[in-house]
């Protein structure tokens, strides 16, 4: 049974699309397939999305949702108070977030939409508007709480740069360690410290005496 609120077809629509993907690519999936396999009619299908660009970024969107909800549920960002506050959410954020950036069905949508962009760039669009800026836009409103609560000082006020600042090595992390590296290799940059991470972080923003 559906979620109250939810559109039970809408979300026949997104696994069937979401499976047919990974499957095929983005170019070889079309909506007559994603319909078929969905069981509904390429009228509810078009009801529900403009075209195959917009089935593809509320896959995404779907995704990165679940994971976000999963790194950093409802009612665990309330602004810190102390720096050891602020540690703890961003460790267990960071931690979590890679978690579920690293399993197998999200690396390979991932590797499809790096396989298909150049020939399709709407694609890559899609996936930078559903996964980095959502995850970027999640740490921004984090460190903002806790500027407003005096725990950090930002350079220029500005939590959006520092945001990139705490997500650019876990980034680097999955592109060199997961997304462009089989999973019997050896990993080149070995395992990343999340905690050694976050405090060199909180030193960058640590205010002065």
């Amino acid at each position: 049974m559906s979620e109250a609120g939810t559109d039970p077809k809408r979300e026949q629509i997104r696994a069937a699309a979401g499976e047919l993907f990974l499957e095929r690519g983005y170019a070889g999936t079309s909506t007559a397939e994603v319909a078929k396999k969905a069981g509904v009619s390429k009228e509810t299908l078009y009801s529900r999305y403009r075209g195959k660009d917009e089935l593809l970024g509320d896959v995404l969107e779907s995704y990165i949702a679940r994971s976000l909800a999963a790194a950093a549920p409802a009612g665990e960002l309330a602004a810190p108070a102390t720096e050891e506050e602020l540690r703890g959410l961003l460790t267990t954020f960071a931690e979590r977030l890679l978690a579920q950036l690293t399993r197998p069905d999200y690396l390979a949508l991932a590797r499809m939409v790096i396989a298909e962009r150049h020939r399709v760039p709407e694609v890559g669009e899609r996936f930078r508007a559903a996964v980095p800026v959502r995850a970027l836009t999640r740490v921004s409103d984090m460190l903002r709480a806790a500027e407003g609560a005096g725990v950090i000082a930002l350079p220029d006020a500005d939590p959006a740069a520092a945001a990139r600042l705490f997500m650019g090595p876990l980034l680097i992390h999955l592109l060199m360690n997961h997304l462009l590296t089989d999973p019997d290799e050896n990993r080149p940059l070995g395992r990343l410290d999340i905690p050694t991470h976050v405090d060199l972080f909180l030193a960058a923003v640590r205010p002065s005496a």
